[in-house]
């Protein structure tokens, strides 16, 4: 082969290349934000075999066809994007893989989100004092059976290392990594958030199906599911048999076991506030005006979306249609004043954010949806922006810095 052919075969790649990521960009941009941009990389494959490589190899020049092809080719992604991103609504996004038994996919990563800010302030960096590992904490114990750690090893080890008793040994039999099985590592295991999500589903699926076992748990029941998935997770699984067959209301680590119930129970309940809030998620201030301002009309706030900050009259509005006396004021600070202050938020709790300034008076307030892998703070709420959206216009889900919380609110027991 001459050196031309080379060097022309070699532009011909390039170019191909090119249009295959200028396809990939495209795609991503016409389904986010449902689908991530991972997705769009194989959806833009199909649409380069299906239309442009056959025009190639029917002998048209795809520089010159390339626009006309282009409405087929982003019809293509758009029906084969929103194929996946219904999947990727629906997969969890810290753990692909199976969910856990008797909880829904979206469920799973809810109930993980919540006992990863439980056990480490939603980082997965780190140890404690006792030497448990990462995000769930994982100790010597869980990780031996879930496969990371040697069994052989684990067996001989002391005592107080497989109670997990003595933070320094127990932290020294972790960081050697000949304890580790073939493929895994102390530093690997610590480096790696999916490793440590992987980690997770492994041992709850062990509990969970340790809880239908025993005849604790039924199909369909999914608060008590996560609730004994995260009493035995946080306490072991004979301490969550003793709360759920025979209200044993077991005390360790600082906590009662009611409380870790608590926590799992919360993370997959779905609450009236939020599938309120939702019916709204998409509507912008000024192309949905009218509707926005006639249901912040019945909660008593008589006012222009496109001019005033409403994040507050959304929030007070959503709770009136659900029957729950708000502040009634339009600043989102006083929220910090309603309903009870909690350190472990769930499902539909109030967020308060300072604005401008953490000593200031501005703020913004929406409804807690949970964290996000990197620790930040998931709210719904009105005045927000949307991916891509530079404005906060919006009534959105969006991501906000955990060090913006100013506090977090429960629902009081006054109903209007």
């Amino acid at each position: 082969m001459s050196t031309t052919a080379i060097a022309r075969d070699i532009a011909q790649i390039k170019y191909d290349l090119a249009e295959l990521k200028a396809i990939t960009h495209v795609t991503w941009l016409r389904t986010r934000p449902q689908m991530e941009w991972y997705f769009a990389l194989p959806v833009a494959l199909m649409a380069y075999f299906m239309v442009l490589s056959p025009l190639r190899t029917a002998g048209t020049p795809v520089s010159e066809a390339v626009d006309t092809a282009f409405e087929v080719v982003n019809t293509a992604a758009e029906r084969a994007g929103a194929w996946l991103a219904s999947i990727n609504y629906a997969m969890p996004s810290m753990y692909r893989g199976q969910a856990l038994r008797g909880l829904s996919n979206e469920q799973t990563v809810a109930l993980m989100k919540a006992i990863i800010q439980r056990e480490n302030s939603g980082s997965y960096e780190g140890w404690n004092i006792f030497g448990y590992l990462g995000g769930y904490q994982g100790g010597a114990a869980a990780l031996a059976q879930t496969g990371y750690i040697k069994r052989e090893v684990f067996d001989v080890a002391a005592d107080c290392i497989k109670a997990g008793s003595c933070g320094k040994l127990h932290l020294e039999f972790l960081q050697n990594n000949n304890n580790w099985t073939t493929g895994n590592s102390f530093e690997s295991f610590m480096a790696s958030p999916e490793i440590q999500d992987t980690f997770f589903v492994k041992l709850a699926n062990f509990n969970s199906e340790e809880g239908f076992k025993r005849g604790v748990l039924r199909e369909g029941q999914y608060e008590k599911i996560a609730g004994f998935v995260a009493v035995a997770h946080l306490q072991g699984i004979n301490t969550a048999v003793d709360y759920f067959l025979h209200s044993k209301n077991t005390k360790k680590g600082g906590a009662y076991a009611s409380e870790y119930a608590g926590i799992g129970a919360a993370a997959v309940k779905t609450t009236d506030v939020i599938a309120t809030a939702s019916r709204f998620i998409g509507l912008h201030e000024e192309a949905n005006n009218r509707k926005l301002a006639v249901f912040m009309r019945k909660a008593g706030f008589s006012l222009n979306p496109d001019v005033t900050a409403w994040c507050a009259a959304f929030a007070n509005a959503v709770l009136h249609e659900n029957g729950i006396a708000g502040t009634g004021k339009l600043n989102a600070r006083s929220f910090l004043n309603w309903g009870a202050k909690t350190d472990t938020p769930k499902l539909g709790d109030i967020v308060v954010l300072w604005r401008g300034s953490h000593d200031g008076w501005l703020g913004h307030v929406g409804f807690f949806k949970g964290f996000d892998s990197n620790g930040n703070v998931l709210i719904l709420g009105g005045n927000q922006t949307e991916p891509g959206s530079r404005h906060s216009e919006w009534v959105s889900i969006n991501s906000f810095p955990i060090n913006r919380v100013l506090g977090y609110r429960t629902a009081p027991k006054k109903f209007i």
